[in-house]
């Protein structure tokens, strides 16, 4: 019972885990970028109140300055070495409930291990994502880095500003932990 509950407990981390892609140019020497500049804020495009609030946006952008200062990059309003823009997207996801359960238990003195299978696609639905993408661009304003992440929009969006910096950090964090590559 002792080895499984490391196995349990790394199966709901990984099931918290923010999945990220990312992608960039192979030719850049990312060692070379010590400095950057932030670009202006993108208009809303979403036409969702929970993702075009100017209030969100400030966020990201604070967020985004702290994660490249603690990364040891530097700002600079000329000439940086690159220049960092953000998007906001939205998707429509589709959960299906069904599957593999596991349960750990207890009964008296005894533990056990119980299985149950339900069948795949008993129960269909559908939800909105956030889409946070994250560009890494030379001075010329060329592309030569991108990491992007998702999250599931909650519906009421009550979240304090405390909770909502507090996830775009962690969302963030997770994206720049890519970059750059090779790191």
């Amino acid at each position: 019972m002792r080895v499984l509950w490391p196995l349990l407990l790394m199966l709901l981390l990984g099931a918290c885990a923010t999945p990220v892609a990312v992608d960039y140019d192979e030719k850049v020497d990312f060692t070379r970028l010590h400095t950057f500049a932030l670009l202006p804020p993108p208009p809303p495009r979403t036409d969702d109140p929970r993702l075009d609030n100017p209030l969100l946006i400030q966020r990201i952008l604070s967020v985004l300055r702290e994660a490249l200062l603690a990364r040891g990059y530097r700002e600079v309003q000329e000439d940086p070495d690159f220049r960092v823009s953000f998007q906001l997207g939205l998707r429509q996801g589709v959960e299906s409930t069904g599957g593999v359960s596991i349960g750990f238990g207890t009964y008296g003195g005894h533990g056990g291990i119980g299985m149950v299978y339900g069948y795949p696609g008993y129960d269909v639905s559908s939800y909105e994502e956030g889409v946070l993408t994250i560009d890494i661009l030379a001075p010329d304003k060329t592309l030569i880095w991108r990491g992007t992440a998702s999250q599931r929009l909650s519906e009421t969006g009550s979240r304090t500003p405390e909770e909502s910096k507090r996830e775009i950090r962690r969302i963030v964090d997770a994206i720049l932990q890519r970059f750059p590559p090779g790191r």
